[in-house]
């Protein structure tokens, strides 16, 4: 396969694992996300996002920071499609690699 078809899978992979985690992030935590990278093809989003922390806690932090200006009364709606969106970017880089190779299967 031509390397230029399999960066397009990666691009394809990549778009659509971002779109399941930004959809299945607004259904809730409960909502399951595709996670080809993984022993378990599923997992719900809660626990995607459980691990990214257990990685790297500046997402903790800056979701904490949302939770507290948001309690404040400060309008974070901007800040939190950010999170939302830079969390989603983490989680298809994550994964882009394992969901190309499925769409070049055919899967």
């Amino acid at each position: 396969m031509s390397a230029v078809l399999k960066g397009a899978h990666r691009d394809i992979a990549n778009l659509q694992l971002r779109r399941e985690f930004i959809v299945a992030f607004a259904e809730g935590p409960d909502s399951n996300v595709f996670t080809p990278a993984w022993s378990k093809y599923r997992a719900p989003v809660a626990e995607v996002i459980n691990e990214e922390f257990e990685a790297e806690s500046a997402s903790l932090h800056d979701l904490l920071r949302l939770v507290r200006n948001a309690a404040a009364g400060v309008d974070v709606q901007l800040h939190a499609r950010a999170w939302i969106d830079a969390e989603a970017k983490r989680f298809a880089d994550l994964h882009e690699a394992f969901r190309a190779i499925e769409i070049e299967e055919g899967r």
